[in-house]
């Protein structure tokens, strides 16, 4: 099991900040990474969140999906 998720489908106006709200009542982040395309300097549209215990990641995803 692993504590870091990937997050697909996200709006593209979506911050590191909404990330941290959503994902922050399941257990602490360590790291978000909202990837930005070079060319258009937009957000792809996906994220990683890595959680401090895979046991959160797994509640977050049960929860979420």
């Amino acid at each position: 099991m692993s504590n870091r998720i990937f997050v697909l489908n996200l709006n593209y106006s979506t911050t590191e900040e909404d990330i941290g709200a959503l994902f922050g009542k399941f257990g602490p982040i360590t790291k978000t990474n909202l990837p930005i395309d070079q060319q258009t300097g937009k957000r792809k549209g996906f994220t990683f969140v890595t959680f401090t215990m895979p046991e959160h990641a797994a509640t977050a995803i049960s929860t979420l999906d």
